[in-house]
């Protein structure tokens, strides 16, 4: 799960940097209901 986050980040840590319009962040539901479920124990 780390190395998930490391890739995300990676692929994604320019785009912070860059100036101008903001980019709308791409939201995967899945995996964001099996991240919410590990939380949940």
């Amino acid at each position: 799960m780390i190395h998930q986050w490391k890739r995300a980040l990676l692929k994604g840590a320019s785009g912070v940097f860059e100036r101008g319009g903001r980019k709308i962040p791409e939201i995967d539901e899945g995996q964001v209901k099996e991240l919410h479920a590990k939380i949940a124990g």
